[in-house]
């Protein structure tokens, strides 16, 4: 996938090169920035995932930093305190902190 995106970008540099070349003499060139084009792989879709309804396995698969222990904990929150009201409530779940809730908060639904 990376070699396909550096031939990308290569024919892109040629044919604004081009470009430059074609255009009017009498007009100063700028030097324009090239980046990469963007992949499927760069246009990253986030699902949001509903910490009231996933399983302990969806949990520790969805979200950053959360492993089978910490999704398993969550689950078990759930159970015995009722639905989660709020994202910033997962932070009562022991090993959750808000490092992690910063990381994955457009993850998160609650419904």
């Amino acid at each position: 996938m990376k070699i396909k995106s550096f031939v990308l970008a290569c024919i892109a540099t040629c044919l604004l090169t081009l470009n430059v070349f074609a255009a009017d003499p009498t007009v100063p060139v700028q030097s324009a920035e090239v980046s990469a084009p963007k992949t499927a792989q760069s246009q990253t879709f986030i699902e949001k995932i509903n910490i009231n309804t996933a399983n302990a396995e969806q949990l520790a698969a969805a979200l950053n930093g959360v492993g089978q222990k910490k999704a398993e904990a969550i689950v078990q929150f759930r159970e015995q305190n009722g639905p989660f009201k709020s994202v910033e409530e997962l932070g009562q779940v022991k090993g959750i902190g808000e490092a992690t809730l910063a990381k994955n908060k457009d993850k998160i639904s609650i419904q």
